[in-house]
């Protein structure tokens, strides 16, 4: 679904704003749905090998998404050079789990999440 949403974005930022805005979109959730794979995580920890090795794949299947949007928008000029994309992507995907934690604990609104996301896009630049 997240591979879906880059090839059709009109750029690298593009696509992470349409992201971070589905971010935001949770917020009004009544029951926000979270991420299987950071509940596990936050959870269970490294306490369960088998499952921590799944969690691992997941975030890093998810990393390689951003990672390469990061790519595209470093090339197509709307993300900066000034990072590394690859640190850009993890710091994405723990922006995501933190606000997402936020989310399902009822301690951010859509509009503290969007205030979130202005500053994450800010590290974009």
């Amino acid at each position: 679904m997240l591979e879906d949403h880059l090839a059709n974005a009109d750029s690298g930022r593009a696509f992470i704003e349409v992201v971070l805005e589905g971010l935001a979109a949770e917020a009004v959730e009544p029951a926000p749905r979270g991420c299987l794979a950071m509940n596990s995580a936050n959870e269970l920890g490294a306490a369960v090998p088998t499952l921590s090795s799944e969690v691992s794949h997941c975030f890093a299947s998810v990393t390689r998404v951003f990672h390469r949007a990061m790519i595209l928008g470093q090339t197509d000029g709307s993300i900066g050079r000034a990072r590394d994309a690859d640190d850009l992507a993890r710091y994405l995907v723990a922006h995501i789990g933190g606000v997402r934690n936020l989310i399902r604990g009822g301690a951010a609104d859509p509009d503290q999440v969007r205030r979130l996301n202005v500053i994450t896009l800010e590290a974009l630049a």
